[in-house]
């Protein structure tokens, strides 16, 4: 039987509480890994480029509170 490759998901979102949930409920999942969590897009784009995700989840009123990323 081969080894079932597992999503590996970032959760960007400002509220502690929304990432810890997240997390939580994406942890049941055998086919998801979360990888990490950040606050917004500016710390979020380190942890893209170290921990290469296959999925970002952003919450759209975070993209808009951090300052820009270039």
């Amino acid at each position: 039987m081969s080894e079932i490759r597992r999503i590996r998901v970032l959760i960007v979102d400002d509220s502690a509480i929304v990432r810890k949930i997240l997390s939580e409920t994406l942890a049941g999942e055998a086919d998801i890994e979360v990888v990490g969590t950040a606050p917004d897009p500016v710390v979020a784009r380190d942890k893209i480029l170290a921990l290469k995700p296959d999925v970002l989840t952003l919450r759209s009123e975070s993209a808009f509170s951090a300052p820009r990323w270039t």
